[in-house]
């Protein structure tokens, strides 16, 4: 069995009435617009946990196509001066489509009550 991808157990960024981020700034020579594409905690209860950001980058010319992403902590792009997202940018790995998973399936119990 595979473990959750990460990308999985984040909540979209417009729950918990979020709605998605949007900021540009100047990274690798060029305009490049950050998005946030997810939020979640990571941590067990009671403790929250540290508060994780799923960014998607894209090129200020094409705003609909997510070109790099990257996992952090923080709660909202806020946190980031343009410089941390020019560094994020340059850390940030190659953006790929999530993946369709079906459902876990259940073990049936074996015998009876």
């Amino acid at each position: 069995m595979r473990p959750t991808p990460v990308r999985e157990s984040l909540g979209s960024g417009e729950e918990g009435g979020h709605a998605p981020q949007i900021r540009t700034f100047t990274g690798a020579d060029q305009e490049w617009v950050a998005k946030t594409a997810g939020r979640a905690l990571a941590g067990p209860n009671p403790d929250r946990g540290a508060p994780l950001l799923h960014l998607t980058f894209h090129r200020a010319d094409e705003q609909d196509l997510p070109v790099r992403e990257i996992l952090v902590v923080g709660t909202t792009l806020e946190d980031f001066e343009d410089g941390a997202l020019a560094d994020l940018l340059d850390r940030a790995r190659a953006y790929r489509e999530p993946e369709k998973r079906e459902p876990a399936r259940q073990k049936g119990r074996k015998g009876g009550l």
